[in-house]
């Protein structure tokens, strides 16, 4: 669970957003410190090959399905992620 500016976000619930963006193959989702709401909102894709977005396109589909406090406040472009990032 993440908890920022005094709300419970439920990582899943945006990394199943995520999982319907085009492109992407592989999301997760995590809190990090932030000295405003305590935690804020980050989330690590990988796209598949070839598909170039921008960050803010990522974030705008997000808003389509989730609150704006639930929004990832930035995305992070992988090439792979560790299978125990979240363990």
């Amino acid at each position: 669970m993440i908890i920022s500016g005094g709300r419970k976000i439920n990582p899943g619930e945006i990394k199943e957003v995520l999982n319907m963006f085009p492109g992407i193959v592989k999301a997760e989702v995590i809190g990090v410190p932030d000295d405003l709401l305590g935690e804020a909102v980050i989330a690590l894709v990988v796209m598949r090959e070839g598909i170039t977005v921008s960050e803010a396109d990522i974030i705008k589909f997000c808003g389509d399905y989730l609150a704006d406090y639930k929004k990832p406040k930035s995305i992070e472009f992988c090439r792979v992620l560790p299978e125990n990032i979240c363990s």
